[in-house]
């Protein structure tokens, strides 16, 4: 019985130790300050099957060396960025005016990531689902 018992909290341990955190712009805080690591933005929506597929598939992913910011591409509220302050767009079915700054697009294809420097540089955009693998194979 203790055996099962141990092996029982080692499995939940391991499991929840292996989870991303997720971080969330809160309003009117600075989103990214500068940071010493490269950050993983994750671009989604509430409604999106495919940005819950994502988050999904990173579950059991350990990563320590990264920041991961997952930003609702909907949510009503001021973001400030790069000393700019990004406000909700007022037509409901646009998403936030951040988007086009941190993707350099008018349109949006859920979920998308962006990769930022450590100085909030975009370094790259990746549309579309990601393979847990890509995560792996990060130095």
């Amino acid at each position: 019985m203790k055996i099962y018992l141990f092996l029982l909290i080692t499995a939940l341990t391991h499991t929840i130790h292996a989870q991303i955190n997720w971080e969330s712009p809160r309003i009117n805080d600075p989103f990214i300050l500068n940071s010493d690591t490269i950050t993983f933005v994750l671009i989604t929506a509430d409604w999106c099957q495919y940005c819950a597929l994502q988050k999904k598939k990173l579950k059991k992913v350990q990563i320590d060396n990264y920041r991961f910011i997952e930003l609702n591409a909907y949510k009503k509220q001021s973001i400030i960025w790069k000393s700019n302050v990004y406000n909700a767009n007022s037509d409901i079915y646009s998403p936030h005016t951040i988007i086009t700054a941190l993707t350099h697009s008018e349109n949006l294809i859920l979920p998308t990531w962006v990769v930022l420097s450590t100085t909030q540089e975009v370094i790259r955009v990746y549309e579309g689902v990601l393979d847990s693998e890509f995560f792996l194979c990060l130095p």
